[in-house]
């Protein structure tokens, strides 16, 4: 699914399910759920790409860019697309499991 666009109102405060640019947060922007948790993309230290709370971020502005839908690929599909990654929740699963692949066939 291809995140949505909209034009970006920042007066409004966050409603479940939108992402915004964020202030005190890696990657600066967020998808806001409740109760001031937002879910943000981090990168570990092995490369991989993974969504995580986050608890003290400030709102700046609604993004023009919104997930598609409500699960889990669209807001880190949004999310990638925003901080310019150049990758999906499909494509980062399909790495998963080629490296899983590998160490099951390695000697």
């Amino acid at each position: 699914m291809s995140p949505s666009h909209s034009t970006p109102h920042a007066t409004a405060p966050p409603e479940p399910g939108q992402l915004w640019v964020l202030a005190g947060v890696p990657g600066g922007h967020g998808v806001y759920h409740a109760d001031g948790a937002w879910k943000i993309l981090v990168r570990s230290a092995a490369g991989e790409y993974s969504l995580a709370p986050a608890y003290d971020a400030t709102p700046l502005q609604l993004s023009p860019v919104q997930p598609a839908g409500p699960h889990w690929a669209d807001e880190f599909d949004a999310l990638a697309l925003v901080q310019e990654l150049n990758i999906t929740w499909d494509e980062e699963i399909r790495s998963y499991q080629q490296d899983a692949l590998r160490l099951l066939n390695s000697p």
